[in-house]
């Protein structure tokens, strides 16, 4: 099963504003509000989508920095680091994790991709239980 990403203009153009648009969980300050921003009223599979990408599995949320969306997924039995690109969706860089063993989980209810990556402009560092804290700079 794989889980489908889609990046509003609002996110692309929040992102070639500021090198770190959205480099943690609920955005800057962690406050989940994005000032400024002329959010669409109607969204929907065909509406108001800029371009839409199919990713494994994980409940991470992206994060939007300078033209990547980065984000963590469950993929095969591996931990992965994904960057798309914020303008048209194609993946730029995979990165393993490197984890031997995987953490119990049932997938009913959570995911060993489950945290957000965090970034500071330059790098991105995500975390999993699995293998702990990983730090990568944007170009993995």
């Amino acid at each position: 099963m794989s889980r489908l990403v889609v990046l509003f203009a609002v996110a692309s153009a929040a992102a070639a504003a500021d090198p770190a648009a959205w480099p943690q969980f609920r955005g800057p300050g962690g406050a989940g509000v994005a000032d400024g921003q002329h959010l669409p009223t109607k969204i929907g599979p065909d509406t108001n989508v800029k371009w839409k990408a199919a990713v494994p599995p994980g409940f991470s949320s992206p994060v939007v920095v300078g033209d990547k969306l980065v984000l963590t997924a469950f993929d095969g039995g591996k931990l992965v680091t994904i960057a798309l690109s914020a303008t048209d969706g194609t993946e730029l860089w995979r990165k393993d994790s490197g984890a031997t063993k995987i953490e119990a989980f049932h997938k009913t209810e959570g995911s060993p991709a489950a945290s957000t990556p965090a970034t500071d402009g330059e790098r991105v560092v995500v975390y999993f239980g699995s293998c702990g804290l990983i730090c990568y700079d944007l170009s993995g």
